[in-house]
């Protein structure tokens, strides 16, 4: 999908599910083919990615998602929703045109500082 092609190494939570694959496990990590910096590269990555399809609404990312990492025809995409393909490509073109905005904007790739309070 999108997402794979323009990140590689990103995979879905479905795909780590049908793998049993777990970033955190760490004989999982000694078997990956991917160095150390690697794996903290694509962590930031499927960072980024998840607070910029936040910002984009459920709706859209839902429909990128199916499309894109779960690999959804149109069709069947029309049969869930009940859009007309047209309306689905036009949603699908302009859902990845705001992602990718998102991802090269600079402020989006701060990290995110939680304050937390002394009790």
């Amino acid at each position: 999908g999108y997402l794979q092609r323009s990140f590689p190494g990103f995979a879905s939570p479905v795909d780590q599910a049908d793998t049993g694959a777990d970033s955190f496990n760490p004989e999982d990590l000694a078997r990956s083919e991917l160095r150390p910096d690697e794996l903290v590269e694509k962590d930031a990555q499927a960072a980024l990615i998840v607070r910029a399809m936040g910002i984009l609404g459920e709706e859209d990312c839902s429909l990128l998602a199916l499309r894109d990492i779960e690999e959804y025809s149109l069709e069947e995409l029309h049969t869930l929703t009940g859009l007309p393909t047209g309306t689905i490509k036009a949603r699908l073109h302009r859902t990845r045109s705001r992602l990718g905005r998102l991802l090269s904007n600079k402020e989006l790739q701060k990290p995110v500082l939680k304050i937390v309070e002394n009790k």
